[in-house]
């Protein structure tokens, strides 16, 4: 009984931690959806800055089309929101993530990490801005100051992007498209995926006389190619007519251009002694055989052959290998992705930190099989 009541209460606080309550709110869905962009109207709208940071101040106003390249002479800019109701404590029990967020987003010229604040009509059960802004000290480990706007009275960018649950965060990316909607913030997927993807994206070729224009680029990266420079190795669709064309080769399900030798090699010795190439079964090809999805230089070819060295795998300066089972003897703390490596005290059967009977009923089944 004991048991029942201890995991029934534990549910109970975790969902408190997951999401703020909505009461006395009462749209049902966001103005805006995944893909949309925001209106003129709403990329203008003035919010009050109640704490300042970077470029704002405190009592400056705060528009969306400040971070709008098209609107204020070329300066893009990538918005991370994150929205934050001041009358529910569990709202700020992600604080200290979004602390070591800010750590991240000012590494970037191409981000803007935003608060947005709602309160409560209760005044005893909110906290004021500069508090808010406060408990990034109390709370975090980095003391970051984040840019805090007041959303209120309405709860305006509340409801064009979220509208369901707090908390609730927004990436809109350099075009002013909302990209990605979440209700709960993952720290991680932030960082590595997200983060990465819409910066990428504001570089490509922007002169729309070359043939690899690349629309939504907002910032030349030199790779724009003309009149003999220009492939034609994208418009093929099949893998046999791929091969059979000089300076192209086939990825898995499409055809592109090969900007190194690797296909001049036509045996494996020979291929896999030069870097930067890779034997395909049957062909050479340029790519490593790094098979750790999370590494830089990932070969998703490689992992499905089942022919990989992960010893060439290339990671991200912020991903640190360790033990990360606080149970183990090496438990390391720094550590962000496992390593496998865990060492256990002796007797430790299944490797859970603890030694009880657990152990022994697993000792017994190895002995017995």
């Amino acid at each position: 009984m004991f048991l029942i009541f201890s995991i029934l209460l534990l549910s109970f606080s975790f969902s408190q931690i997951e999401y703020c309550t909505t009461e006395n709110l009462t749209n049902s869905r966001s103005i805006y959806s995944i893909g949309d962009t925001l209106s003129v109207e709403d990329q203008n709208i003035l919010f009050p800055v109640c704490n300042g940071s970077g470029e704002y101040s405190t009592g400056d106003s705060f528009s969306f089309s400040d971070l709008n390249g098209n609107a204020n002479g070329g300066d893009y800019k990538i918005s991370i929101i994150s929205m934050n109701a001041t009358w529910w404590p569990a709202c700020y029990d992600y604080i200290s993530l979004m602390d070591e967020l800010i750590e991240v987003v000012e590494e970037y010229d191409e981000l803007q990490f935003i608060v947005s604040l709602d309160y409560s009509s209760n005044e005893a059960d909110t906290y004021s801005c500069s508090e808010w802004s406060d408990l990034y000290i109390e709370l975090g480990e980095y003391d970051n100051n984040p840019l805090i706007l007041d959303a209120d009275p309405d709860h305006h960018i509340w409801n064009m992007f979220a509208a369901s649950t707090y908390s609730a965060y927004a990436f809109i990316d350099h075009n002013m498209v909302l990209r990605y909607k979440f209700d709960m913030p993952n720290l991680y997927d932030f960082q590595y995926t997200y983060i990465p993807v819409l910066i990428n994206s504001m570089y490509g070729c922007t002169d729309s006389s070359a043939c690899n224009y690349e629309e939504g680029s907002v910032y030349n990266d030199g790779s724009c190619q003309y009149n003999e420079e220009c492939s034609t190795c994208g418009d093929i669709e099949n893998q046999l007519d791929c091969m059979n064309v000089e300076g192209c080769m086939w990825m898995g399900d499409h055809c592109m251009e090969s900007n190194d030798n690797c296909m001049d090699y036509n045996n494996e010795f020979d291929c896999m002694n030069n870097d930067g190439c890779y034997w395909m079964g049957d062909h050479c090809m340029s790519g490593s055989n790094c098979t750790d999805p999370i590494a830089f230089n990932y070969n998703p070819i490689a992992d499905l052959l089942g022919e990989g060295d992960n010893s060439t795998c290339q990671y991200s300066s912020y991903i640190n290998f360790g033990c990360t089972y606080e149970g183990a003897i090496n438990f390391d703390d720094s550590a962000n992705v496992d390593d496998g490596l865990c060492e256990y005290m002796i007797g430790d059967i299944n490797s859970d930190g603890i030694l009880n009977i657990l152990d022994i009923v697993q000792l017994v089944n190895l002995v017995l099989d």
